[in-house]
């Protein structure tokens, strides 16, 4: 799971993403949109977009499910609207998403935080971002975890209720803001291995698997 760093005034954090096939509403419920065209802004966004409470997002993920013999089967398309709250004083910046318009994701467990190449090795940059010894903190990536309230069904299996994860690519333009491209989306396996010599002892790791992608477009 994703976890908040320590920030520049020493706080430590907490633990630390639409809809698919129609879900039947109940009687005098309000029938959530099922279409990505659907989700609209509530508001004029002025200004570029922002990793703030200032910038709605509609949100399109495209779910597949795990490859099966190499290859993925049909995607199914959950669209939602989300906005990135930032929660003052972390770094590299952070906070809850607010997901709307979704029966099948929620708010109560989706976190999102900028980073790194996560696969580069190398010593974290931004304590030096912190005092300053570097001109502009460039975290080029954006990682997600999301809330699944609701089983979501595919052509082949579901994406079970629990959490998937998610990471994007982070750009910025002067004029139009941050962009957020190339999202991979992904499940969290637990899988029992051994982790001594004679197989006395077992640990839990996680297999990370596939399952779809994502884009998100600044309303």
């Amino acid at each position: 799971p994703l976890c908040r760093l320590r920030s520049a005034s020493g706080v430590l954090g907490l633990k630390a993403a639409e809809d698919a096939q129609p879900v039947k509403a109940a009687d005098n419920a309000e029938v959530i949109p099922q279409k990505s065209s659907a989700i609209t802004a509530s508001r004029k966004r002025e200004g570029p977009a922002t990793l703030t409470d200032e910038t709605e997002w509609k949100m399109v993920c495209q779910f597949t499910g795990p490859p099966q013999d190499g290859t993925f089967g049909p995607g199914v398309e959950v669209a939602c609207k989300v906005i990135f709250a930032e929660d003052e004083g972390y770094e590299p910046p952070q906070g809850p998403i607010k997901i709307e318009n979704s029966n099948y994701l929620g708010s109560t467990k989706s976190f999102w935080k900028l980073d790194e190449d996560p696969e580069a090795e190398g010593f974290d940059k931004a304590g030096f971002w912190i005092w300053g010894l570097f001109e502009e903190p460039k975290y080029p990536f954006i990682l997600v975890q999301m809330e699944v309230k609701q089983e979501i069904p595919l052509a082949d299996g579901v994406i079970p209720a629990g959490t998937v994860y998610g990471q994007g690519r982070v750009s910025r333009d002067p004029e139009q803001g941050v962009s957020l491209t190339d999202g991979v989306l992904t499940l969290r396996e637990p899988v029992r291995m051994k982790v001594d010599l004679l197989g006395l002892s077992e640990g839990i790791l996680a297999e990370i698997k596939p399952v779809g992608t994502f884009k998100c477009t600044a309303l």
